[in-house]
């Protein structure tokens, strides 16, 4: 970057170039080493000719709001008592630029984070969680192909129409307030249930919205154990499903334990699933989230129009994405388990 010329220097160019009449002539005759260039002498000689003066012209403009310790103060108590608002609506409030507002952020430490819905845990939860979590390590930890030989399952009503978009809502503070936003379900849409395992996905099967147990058996009979016991060559395997209503009726117990003796995961199962985890399955934390988006994307306005759309972008999803996330469980287990089965960050 060019140095600026000091006052002398300006003068000295519009007399060699009242002298000269060129501003070739200006920089030929300078007589020092440090010459100007043309463009310099250009815009001097010009400025002078405008105003009568060689000093710098006003500028033009707002002027730039001073980011003093009153200002900074001000954005950091905003900030505290109301985070969850645009740069410009705490410019307007603070009386300031949305420049001044991102530049004081941005000095006492403060930035955007994304909300994220999460279940409410109670004491009670986070001590289930805890407890699953280790169980399921020190399991990992004993025989590391189990985490090849789970079969994790839920089912999901994805909705006609665009879901709550949070991924350019930002609450501003100086850590992560781990922020939330309760949706509402309201819209016609699609029940499908799957399962998941690293090879790969069974599923997905479309029920009424209200799963029952009868729906359940005839897929888990008919369609998941063929498909699950073919897929692993009749080697052993565990199976896992939430506490939902249908997943805890008799019949379904009893199928499970017949099928499965001592290798299944849920209510009323040799091992219990905690209640509220959706973080520690992959379908939850991956694929529902991964497959939700790309089945909009293809508009569907009607319900067959939607369940065309979900068989496609199941069809996308490869044995190496299956693997990929269900192999991220044991990590997962871990930070819930050090965060004392309370909610984690990954």
């Amino acid at each position: 970057m060019t140095a600026r010329r000091s006052l002398s220097e300006r003068i000295k160019m519009v007399a060699l170039y009242y002298k000269y009449g060129t501003h070739e002539m200006v920089c030929e005759n300078w007589g020092d080493g440090n010459v100007p260039d043309e463009r310099t002498v250009r815009n001097t000689v010009w400025r002078f000719m405008r105003t009568g003066s060689v000093a710098d012209l006003p500028r033009v403009g707002r002027t730039r709001t001073a980011t003093d310790e009153g200002s900074l103060a001000a954005v950091l108590a905003s900030v505290d008592k109301i985070p969850r608002i645009s740069a410009g609506k705490r410019a307007e409030g603070l009386n300031t630029s949305r420049t001044s507002i991102r530049r004081c952020m941005k000095m006492v430490g403060a930035r955007g984070y994304k909300l994220r819905t999460v279940q409410e845990l109670s004491s009670l939860d986070c001590e289930a969680r805890k407890h699953s979590c280790d169980f399921w390590i020190s399991r990992l930890e004993t025989d590391p192909e189990l985490q090849d030989h789970i079969f994790w399952s839920d089912e999901c009503l994805i909705r006609l129409g665009d879901p709550i978009d949070v991924s350019n809502v930002r609450v501003y503070a100086t850590s992560n307030p781990r922020a939330v936003v309760e949706t509402q379900n309201s819209r016609l849409g699609v029940m499908l249930w799957v399962a998941i395992s690293s090879l790969g996905l069974i599923g997905p099967f479309f029920t009424s919205n209200k799963l029952n147990a009868a729906e359940y058996l005839d897929i888990l009979r008919d369609e998941f154990f063929p498909r699950a016991k073919n897929m692993l060559s009749g080697r052993h395997f565990w199976f896992q499903q939430d506490g939902a209503p249908a997943h805890s009726a008799c019949i379904i117990t009893n199928f499970l334990d017949e099928m499965v003796p001592g290798r299944w995961v849920g209510r009323f199962g040799a091992v219990k699933w905690p209640a509220r985890s959706p973080d520690l399955t992959p379908l939850d934390f991956a694929l529902w989230g991964y497959v939700r988006p790309l089945i909009l994307a293809r508009s569907p306005r009607t319900v067959e129009e939607l369940k065309d759309a979900i068989v496609t972008v199941f069809s996308w999803i490869t044995q190496e994405y299956c693997e990929k996330v269900c192999r991220s469980v044991k990590e997962r287990l871990q930070s819930c388990s050090d965060n004392g089965g309370g909610h984690f960050q990954q």
